[in-house]
């Protein structure tokens, strides 16, 4: 689907259950007021490392996981990786400080369902709401 035509909120936007990995204390404080004043999203918890991260993916089993790449220990990388080998595989959006225009095809080659910049709150925003309804479609 071209983001782009991800437009608006779909009908029925269902409760989401997200998990914040990043290792950037005030950039996750203020994602998960941002998120949590969309009033559709439950952050069930947070990380600031990759192992960390992969331990709470675990016990909380989110719908999306907001996974920054550039961290200490197991990157974002090396996290989505290991999720696919454990075959746990929550919707995952990368998030990372360089503003690449190819940061989202390059989340996608390595299995993330979307890649955003972190200063990007729009496209953040425009990925959250293209997760949601693919969510809700399914069975």
């Amino acid at each position: 689907m071209d983001h782009a035509q991800a437009g608006g909120p779909p009908k029925t936007t269902p409760h989401l259950r997200v998990v914040l990995v990043d290792d950037n204390t005030p950039f996750r404080a203020a994602l998960r007021r941002t998120l949590h004043s969309l009033g559709t999203v439950d952050v069930v918890g947070e990380a600031g490392d990759g192992e960390s991260g992969l331990r709470l993916i675990a016990a909380t089993h989110p719908d999306i996981v907001l996974l920054d790449i550039v961290m200490p220990g197991l990157d974002g990388w090396d996290v989505l990786e290991e999720l696919r080998k454990r075959g746990h595989t929550p919707r995952v959006i990368l998030l990372s400080s360089y503003m690449d225009a190819g940061l989202d095809r390059i989340a996608r080659q390595h299995g993330a369902d979307w890649g955003v910049a972190k200063g990007e709150v729009s496209e953040l925003l425009v990925a959250l709401e293209a997760l949601a309804a693919t969510i809700a479609a399914e069975p």
